[in-house]
């Protein structure tokens, strides 16, 4: 908002984690929407229960959002606060997030029995690559056709790593 006193975001927000929450939450919105078009499109087209076209429902929307610049900074902050609080499993086991559980439990169907707490890192892995590859797009100033194929390259990465057994 502009303003430059830590006071002020306290009354409003109490404290440093309820306003991370917050900005988090307020993005989320429009990301469950579409992840739930991206969704509805793969039943569509018959493809629910392929793997990338799945992982592709989960990162696209963060792909897609950005700043009025281009840049893709909601992706930069949700990198920046899930390296301290695994947010990324926390959402995607969410409730209050059907559309993304939804998808999180398709993926888990479609891949070799693992361990809860192993699928849960795979997932913030996947993450971790999703915001890493949009960081690398916006410092490199890449253009769209190669940040597209950057981010497939990224999608079909990620696919291989949960199709992968646990060892």
């Amino acid at each position: 908002a502009g303003a430059r006193n830590n006071s002020a975001a306290q009354y409003h927000f109490g404290t440093k984690d309820a306003l991370v929450e917050a900005i988090l939450l307020k993005h989320r919105l429009p990301i469950e929407t579409r992840r739930g078009e991206l969704l509805e499109q793969a039943i569509r087209d018959g493809r629910e229960k392929d793997l990338y076209t799945l992982i592709a429902a989960l990162s696209l929307p963060l792909l897609e959002q950005t700043n009025p610049e281009g840049r893709h900074t909601y992706a930069a902050f949700v990198a920046s606060v899930s390296r301290i609080r695994l947010y990324v499993t926390r959402v995607a086991l969410n409730p209050s997030f059907p559309v993304t559980q939804d998808i999180v439990k398709r993926i888990a169907g479609l891949i070799p029995k693992m361990p809860e707490l192993y699928f849960n890192s795979r997932l913030q892995v996947l993450a971790d690559m999703t915001t890493g590859v949009l960081q690398r797009v916006d410092a490199a100033g890449l253009d769209t056709p190669t940040a597209k194929s950057l981010f497939d390259d990224m999608l079909r990465m990620a696919a291989a790593m949960f199709a992968a057994a646990a060892k």
